[in-house]
């Protein structure tokens, strides 16, 4: 009879307990962006020209949440407030573990949150894109 030796592995396995966003004071919004986005200088001078037209200000009534290309962020898990904005800038709905919401610039209600999927930012680089986007923003943010 052979001896067979074993050794037990363990592995520690972090619990979901939430990803807290802080909320905003005001309309609470979050914009979702690609890391790799908040790094080109042209594209975050976009970035800026949105909040500002937007009437946002960072850490006050808008939070950015970097977003590394192939994570997720299950917004199940995201302790978001009421009547939250979410604009996502070249994130897929999988990435926060949503289905059904293929449709690109359009406002999808979610409890009392409205979230919006658009474009990478780098990618409105004609008249025409940036319109039909700002329509869209505007609509969500009221203005």
């Amino acid at each position: 009879m052979k001896k067979v030796n074993h050794c037990d592995f363990y592995y520690q396995i972090p619990e979901n307990s939430g990803f807290p966003l802080s909320a905003p004071q005001g309309l609470p919004a979050y914009m979702f962006i690609d890391e790799g986005e908040l790094n080109q200088s042209e594209v975050f001078a976009f970035l800026q020209k949105i909040i500002a037209a937007l009437r946002l200000q960072i850490d006050e009534n808008l939070k950015i949440i970097s977003c590394h290309p192939d994570s997720i962020y299950p917004l199940h898990s995201l302790i978001v407030p009421d009547n939250a904005v979410i604009v996502c800038f070249g994130i897929k709905p999988e990435q926060l573990k949503l289905q059904g919401f293929e449709l690109i610039h359009h406002i999808y209600h979610i409890k009392d949150n409205r979230i919006l999927f658009a474009n990478s930012l780098q990618s409105y680089s004609n008249e025409l894109s940036k319109k039909i986007l700002w329509t869209q923003l505007k609509q969500m943010f009221s203005i």
